[in-house]
């Protein structure tokens, strides 16, 4: 019998964490060592460590900076590489006969997982650019600031002269680096060749969460816990609109965003 698999696909800070918490919960397993709470996602990330390090490992050989943001434009992984690659997936598909995983950065190797299982199901989750590039950055900039409130008795004092001084500039940079990034992705997720993909826009998630849960068990697999994703959910999660001052070449994202929410 073939294996049932789920790709859970999508942009770092695209709501991959909650979906994947939530599928988990209802019965699908999407891995045995999952990467743990931080304070950037106190609820848990729910991703696979076996891929996240198979993954970081490649991008270390190809002088990829952790997270998969930079570099990676004419990024291909290595026979070698590939042959890892396979080799986890022959060792889950060997476990189970049912199962799934959520790791952003398979976003850029997602053409070698749908070489090697070709009837997978791909859930792709687009949120809305300027939520992604926003979290993106204040997820890093809280990490900064934190760090330097830490730093000593005067911390307070070293954080309120970043805040003064260098604040935006990092802001800016950072905007810059995510656009990029997510730019790339975008492309990446447009060239996606299969015939089994669910699309989900994140901010329709709850009125459509019956119908996901639907799709996926009428793609052979069976969600035995059916639970609401309305119990698990943070308020006003979903519905975070501020614009991202920071975003670069904005019309060129926009576009690109519109091409994968009309799939």
């Amino acid at each position: 019998m073939e294996n049932n698999v789920l790709i859970i696909l999508g942009m770092h800070r695209s709501g991959t964490s909650l979906t994947a918490q939530w599928l988990q919960k209802c019965g699908l397993n999407i891995g045995d060592n999952l990467m743990p709470a931080h304070f950037s996602n106190k609820d848990g990330h729910f991703e696979d460590m076996d891929f996240h390090d198979l993954h970081e490992e490649i991008f270390r050989n190809h002088n990829i900076p952790y997270g998969g943001f930079e570099n990676i434009e004419s990024f291909k992984p290595t026979c070698e590489e590939v042959n890892k690659i396979a080799d986890l997936v022959n060792k889950k598909n060997t476990l189970y006969k049912q199962w799934g995983w959520k790791e952003p950065r398979t976003c850029l190797f997602i053409d070698e997982y749908l070489k090697l299982i070709p009837n997978a199901v791909i859930l792709l989750i687009i949120r809305d650019y300027n939520a992604v590039i926003n979290s993106l950055i204040n997820r890093d900039v809280n990490s900064i600031e934190q760090s330097l409130l830490n730093s000593g008795r005067l911390g307070k004092l070293r954080l309120l002269k970043y805040k003064v001084t260098k604040g935006k500039k990092e802001k800016r940079k950072l905007g810059n680096r995510y656009s990029l990034a997510l730019k790339h992705y975008y492309t990446k997720l447009l060239k996606l060749n299969s015939p089994n993909i669910i699309h989900l826009k994140f901010e329709d998630i709850l009125i459509n969460e019956n119908k996901i849960t639907n799709d996926i068990e009428s793609l052979g697999f069976q969600l035995n816990n059916k639970i609401k994703l309305s119990s698990i959910i943070k308020n006003n999660y979903i519905n975070a609109k501020n614009k991202c001052k920071y975003v670069t070449d904005r019309q060129s994202i926009e576009e690109l965003q519109a091409r994968l929410l009309s799939l």
